[in-house]
């Protein structure tokens, strides 16, 4: 006979990754794509993976707004913490690299509204990982 699993025996399937934020670089899959960037993702806190019996992978993670979620294919983890994947349904690579002042002062900063520069990782980290509990921790 088969069970249903818990909310919390389903959210055990899900693994933490190893950095509390992470930058979000995207390419899209298809070359002649107006787009050629996802422009919605830049940052990426609290990461979790899954993998499915399908051999796919589902990651989520919140944006300092919401929560995104994915359903990844070909999902690789370096030995650098760098997370690579394919989201087929809208078409992007994605690559997650732990986030660095110079990477958050270089290419997340210009386009936030109301950001300043750090100089410490530490204060960096502090202000993302409060959007959680301002906008709504999840």
């Amino acid at each position: 006979m088969e069970t249903k699993k818990t909310e919390d025996e389903e959210e055990s399937q899900y693994r933490q990754m190893e950095f509390p934020a992470y930058y979000v670089s995207s390419l899209s899959l298809n070359p002649n794509s107006a787009d050629q960037k996802d422009p919605m993702v830049l940052v990426a806190l609290d990461v979790y993976v899954s993998n499915e019996v399908d051999g796919s992978s589902n990651i989520v993670w919140f944006d300092t707004i919401r929560q995104c979620g994915f359903k990844a294919t070909d999902l690789t983890i370096d030995s650098e913490g760098v997370i690579r994947f394919s989201a087929l349904q809208n078409g992007f690579n994605y690559s997650l690299t732990p986030m660095t002042v110079e990477l958050y002062n270089q290419h997340v900063r210009p386009f936030m509204a109301d950001s300043r520069e750090y100089s410490s990782e530490q204060d960096l980290l502090n202000d993302l990982l409060a959007t959680k509990t301002k906008n709504g921790s999840w």
